[in-house]
């Protein structure tokens, strides 16, 4: 529904510089959307579990950024500030994310899972989210999208946002009854 665009990103609120994960990124819409708002020093990612819409995604957003830029340089000033180089989509599952090099290399600023995660798989999104990090989310039991702000360590605080049903996410792993991991 393209209202939930306006909803999402006034969630995330997204500033210049900051990096964003978008999890099931889809056609990637939002993640250009998303890439206006993070600037030419931001980070957008991307990733898909359908590997035609990588695809097409990609080539949808090197079309876009091409017809910004030659915009640019025929003189139109008042253009979003995006990088290519600041846009990337994989494919893939996003249970398959190496946390420990994420964690070392990049927590993201921002992320927003665009299918309807089950609660017991938050632990696995907080720890790719940065102290005073943002996490926009369907919980999939309780059909409700929450904001999830980390406040710092394991201090959050959750915002309700609206009452919605999205499809699950897909290729879920199973969680021991210790809760750790395996895929």
């Amino acid at each position: 529904a393209p209202h939930m665009y306006v909803t999402i990103l006034h969630a995330l609120d997204l500033e210049s510089g900051q990096s964003f994960l978008n999890i099931g990124s889809g056609n990637g819409y939002l993640s250009c959307l998303a890439s206006c708002l993070l600037g030419d020093c931001g980070l957008s990612h991307g990733i898909e579990i359908n590997e035609s819409l990588v695809s097409h995604c990609r080539d949808s957003c090197t079309r876009w950024f091409d017809t910004i830029l030659e915009r640019r340089n025929e003189g139109e000033g008042d253009l979003p500030c995006v990088s290519s180089e600041g846009v990337s989509f994989v494919h893939g599952n996003c249970f398959d994310i190496d946390v420990p090099r994420a964690e070392s290399s990049c927590k993201y600023d921002r992320i927003y899972i665009g299918a309807g995660c089950p609660e017991k798989h938050l632990e696995f999104f907080f720890s790719l989210l940065a102290d005073d990090g943002v996490l926009v989310v369907p919980v999939h039991e309780r059909n409700e999208l929450l904001k999830i702000r980390r406040i710092l360590g394991s201090v959050y605080s959750t915002t309700h946002i609206s009452n919605v049903h999205y499809a699950p996410l897909v290729k879920i792993p199973a969680i021991r009854s210790n809760n750790i991991m395996h895929m």
